[in-house]
């Protein structure tokens, strides 16, 4: 076999199969060399440090989650620690299974996820480069289209901005489908067919958007190859594609499951504009995500979100060179077309439902067809990391380029010249700023004091940090729970159920009696108030308080001086739970309302598929007014918020007119009710807060307005609603004095 410059074996005799496992290796080993000096510095601190304080912590904890559940109870896999009581919490984000079991040496050995996360982040970019070699390498034969390919799409700026996501760096397995697609359409062997099967499942219990995605591009694909490769009459061909489809089912469907039943009792589901802002615009493909050393500086500006799509030049400019000037080993035109087609799709797809340029709508695209129609779509928000899959397919195009140019020069110097500048262009190109990570964090032999404490405990009973109504502390507690296990009221997830964030709401001030009383029963045990996490520190010493006013409730315990931490045993009061009064509809004569005072009906007409809104995050002088077409006597207002009580009006005023029309405040207490149940199924009960007054009052109408700088929310009310005063108990009767000896009954004259 005649060896080119460089050992380019372009249009030559496949070498063997020792020489092409030891070029495999090769690749791999030249790619994992590179992944430490590309992500560095942070790649030298992966036993303590994270990527991000958001989902590397929550992506930390599931893989700590899952080794706990697989090693001692796997029929309660879904069934974890956070969000308590909420069944179902692992299924609220990706529940990592495959990367757990991938993980398992290193924390069976060392118990510290944070390394194990970071361990696999790592090895997903090697992982990836090799999937595109093999791949690439197989449909053009030569080793430097592979290994530049594989390169590429290892290493792609859009890979590093989604690094913080560990279930979608982890595409590592997308490749190694689509190799095994095509070994099966060119041999029909029974054990390609089960190699695609394997990899599917890999790739679709890795992340929840692959699973999807990948079902939608290799049913294209199929549609696409079977009639090309003539495959699509044949017997033999379905009873593959039968066995492909019931192995990735019966490994599939017990994982998928329980998202259902989560959005059963959850209410999960995207909003139609919350998909919207998360897809990409034309001028996205453009812009560069700020990692990106090169062109970031210059092409950030154009992108928002996740829509930094750019990739550099020489990419492209590879894959148009793979649609018109294939390699020797390239002579079917299908192979360029397919994956052509496939890139073409997953950009249109990543426009999202419309398609955008420069903020302005062009037309409807194809991806509202699946938000809309097909399984799993509704609950996806991201439709611009479908440009994930397009740089592949044009990481692939780009291979089919390279194979072509190398064939085309002439001398195995030209191609060794050829091979070192793309391959520099890339580097350049794709090279990243430092990556820093954040830490050091806790580990094993480094954890708070609480952790100990806790976990040393005796019975039963869930646990609650405060503050509850940050993310970025809740993804810290959810983390830091994978060292004790306890029932978590907190969490951070994917989602965020609403329960949770109207009781973080609450928490914001000091918690009543009512509120202890009804977290006590709800089966909260211990109250840990970090005063150093506080969003206000005047918050701490307030809550603190307040639980030390209710010592048959709140009983303290100890304290730490990490965070300012202190503890909290609550105790279930033997009283039964409070009733909320029935209310009734506020009896209105007029309406004055800022913003929107012509939505301002629907929040009165009893109707719970309609509301009143802001349409924009609350601000100072906002406020509902209702005059009353009658004075009443009420304790109280209902505010019914029915599937957005995290949309309350944080610092409310409540006023109230008397019979002159003057307007005065009125102090309340804040009541959510039901607790239990709208934190454990939400979708199933109906959500309201109560303002109850100390005493009943007489009243000709209502105000309520913002008392105190905008939090940056919407505020919504699906109906208000009065609570009636309890009825005044009858005057007791005086009976009338009687004379000696007269008959019962009979009054004394001139005695009162």
């Amino acid at each position: 076999m005649k060896r080119g410059v460089l050992g380019d074996w372009v249009g030559k005799r496949p070498p063997s199969v020792g020489l092409g496992f030891w070029q495999g290796l090769a690749a791999l080993v030249l790619y994992a060399a590179l992944t430490v000096p590309w992500l560095s510095p942070f790649s030298l601190h992966i036993r303590d440090y994270i990527w991000d304080p958001g989902d590397s912590f929550l992506n930390a904890w599931a893989l700590a989650w899952d080794w706990r559940a697989l090693t001692s109870a796997p029929l309660s896999l879904f069934d974890a620690n956070i969000f308590w009581p909420a069944a179902h919490s692992l299924a609220f984000s990706e529940h990592l299974i495959v990367q757990a079991l991938m993980a398992a040496p290193v924390l069976a050995v060392t118990g510290n996820p944070l390394l194990a996360h970071n361990l696999l982040l790592l090895a997903s970019f090697p992982l990836a480069g090799l999937g595109t070699y093999l791949l690439v390498k197989r449909l053009t034969g030569s080793f430097w289209a592979g290994l530049l390919a594989g390169f590429f799409f290892a290493f792609c700026p859009y890979r590093i901005l989604q690094a913080t996501r560990l279930q979608v760096s982890t595409i590592q397995w997308l490749p190694f489908a689509f190799l095994f697609l095509h070994r099966w359409l060119e041999s029909r062997r029974w054990r390609d067919i089960v190699g695609l099967s394997l990899f599917y499942v890999l790739q679709g219990l890795s992340c929840g958007y692959w699973a999807l995605y990948l079902t939608i591009s290799l049913g294209l694909a199929l549609f696409i190859v079977l009639p090309a490769h003539g495959r699509w009459r044949e017997r033999l061909t379905w009873e593959q594609l039968a066995l492909f489809a019931g192995l990735s089912t019966a490994m599939m469907l017990p994982f998928f499951m329980p998202y259902l039943d989560a959005r059963a009792d959850m209410g999960f589901a995207r909003d139609l504009e919350e998909v919207r802002f998360y897809s990409a615009s034309l001028e996205h493909y453009l812009s560069a995500p700020a990692s990106n050393a090169l062109w970031g500086p210059l092409l950030y500006p154009l992108g928002r979100a996740e829509g930094h799509l750019w990739a550099g030049a020489t990419a492209p400019l590879l894959a148009l060179l793979g649609l018109f000037w294939p390699g020797p080993a390239d002579r079917r035109p299908q192979t360029r077309w397919l994956y052509l087609s496939l890139a073409l799709a997953a950009f249109v797809l990543s426009l999202g439902p419309e398609v955008t340029a420069g903020g302005r709508e062009l037309f409807h695209g194809p991806y509202r067809l699946l938000y809309e129609h097909f399984p799993g779509f509704g609950g996806l928000r991201t439709a611009a990391r479908w440009g994930l899959f397009f740089w592949f397919f044009a990481a692939v195009l780009a291979g089919l380029g390279l194979s072509g140019l190398l064939a085309r020069l002439s001398s195995g110097k030209l191609r060794a010249l050829a091979i070192l500048v793309l391959a520099a262009a890339l580097a350049v190109e794709l090279w990243p700023t430092a990556i820093r990570g954040q830490g050091p964090q806790p580990i094993p032999g480094r954890l708070p004091p609480f952790v100990a404490w806790l976990k040393a405990q005796p019975g039963q009973g869930a646990v609650l940090h405060l503050p509850l109504d940050s993310p970025r502390k809740n993804s810290f507690f959810t983390y830091i729970s994978a060292y004790h296990f306890r029932p978590l009221l907190n969490g951070y997830s994917g989602y965020f159920p609403r329960g949770h964030q109207a009781l973080g709401s609450l928490l914001t001030v000091p918690p009543s009696r009512e509120l202890i009383a009804d977290l006590a029963r709800a089966g909260v045990r211990w109250v840990l108030v970090h005063r150093g996490h506080l969003s206000d520190p005047a918050q701490g010493p307030n809550i603190i308080g307040a639980l030390e006013a209710n010592r048959d409730l709140a009983r303290k315990l100890t304290s730490w001086s990490w965070g300012t931490t202190e503890a909290f045993e609550l105790t279930p009061p033997e009283a039964p739970p409070w009733k909320p009064p029935q209310s009734v509809a506020a009896p209105a004569a007029s309406l004055r309302v800022s913003p929107l005072p012509q939505d301002a009906q629907r929040a009165l007409d009893g109707d719970p598929r309609t509301y009143w809104g802001t349409g924009r995050p609350q601000g100072k002088g906002d406020s509902f007014a209702v005059e009353f077409k009658r004075p009443s006597r009420i304790s109280g207002v209902e505010l019914d918020l029915d599937h957005h009580p995290e949309y309350y009006p944080r610092q409310l005023r409540l006023e109230l007119q008397d019979a002159q029309g003057q307007w005065a405040r009125a102090p309340y207490r804040a009541r959510l009710h039901p607790l239990a149940p709208l934190l454990a199924q939400p979708a199933q009960v109906r959500a309201s807060y109560y303002l109850l007054l100390p005493q009943p009052r007489e009243a000709s109408g209502l105000r309520l307005s913002l008392d105190g700088p905008a939090q940056g929310q919407p505020w919504v009310i699906y109906d208000l609603r009065l609570l009636p005063a309890p009825p005044e108990p009858p005057a007791p009767q005086t009976q009338p004095r009687t004379a000696p000896g007269a008959p019962p009954g009979t009054a004394q004259e001139g005695k009162p």
